[in-house]
């Protein structure tokens, strides 16, 4: 089971934390498009769903649209990819 959380508007760590671990991979993405009042996710928010992942060991993918903000953190895992979670 996975959980999808995109497009990113606000950060959801401190309700994320709770559920990572129930989830077998987590995919998070950052709005696309120029729709007026469009919410640019900040490093910060998806870095923290990124620990919470890797301390539950779920896999986590960043869709493309995250790339330029996370830079050198961009990941793209998948469940297959970290084994049995």
């Amino acid at each position: 089971m996975f959980l999808s959380i995109e497009h990113l508007q606000e950060d959801v760590s401190s309700r994320a934390n709770d559920i990572i671990g129930t989830f077998d991979w987590i995919i998070i993405g950052a709005e696309t498009g120029n729709r007026k009042g469009k919410v640019i996710p900040q490093k910060e928010w998806v870095d923290s769903i990124s620990e919470q992942c890797k301390a539950a060991n779920v896999p986590i993918f960043m869709k493309e649209s995250l790339k330029e903000l996370m830079g050198e953190d961009f990941m793209q895992e998948f469940p297959w990819d970290i084994g049995e979670v």
